[in-house]
């Protein structure tokens, strides 16, 4: 393999999407750590989470107000189905995985600042659209990355 080719497939790998999935479920994350959809399998028919693709709403995503003002982290991969960030000295991680037979992820935070952390609000989004102006509206609701 060229040095071209291989530098070529390394890009085309970091930005696609990563799929889990079993009969039940399938899950896919964005090359940017967020959940992008989240499909439970049926045999009459499927029934599909739709999640926000947009900037500080997409989710998985920590977040800390201060000063009046939200500020989103950026993940960054730090291994397969685990992602990290940190805002004002505090570590993030997240991690997908396979629970009981269900789709789930795991949030751990810790302060690795010598500073007491006392933001106004600190959380975490989970990008899931749950707006509806009337029923059923969020059926078939359908969301991009």
């Amino acid at each position: 393999m060229t040095i071209a080719a291989a530098l070529l497939a390394a890009a085309i790998q970091a930005h696609a999407q990563d799929i889990m999935q079993t009969e039940k479920w399938e899950m896919q994350i964005s090359e940017i750590g967020h959940m992008s959809r989240l499909v439970f399998k049926d045999k009459e028919k499927n029934d599909t989470i739709p999640f926000f693709g947009t900037a500080g709403k997409a989710g998985p995503s920590f977040y800390v107000r201060s000063g009046g003002k939200d500020t989103v982290a950026t993940w960054r991969q730090a291994g397969k189905r685990t992602w990290t960030s940190s805002l004002f000295g505090i570590a993030c991680t997240l991690e997908y995985m396979e629970h009981t037979g269900n789709p789930a992820f795991k949030v751990t935070m810790e302060n690795r600042s010598h500073v007491t952390f006392q933001p106004q609000k600190a959380g975490l989004k989970t990008g899931i659209d749950t707006y509806m102006d009337k029923y059923p509206d969020w059926f078939g609701k359908i969301s991009r990355p």
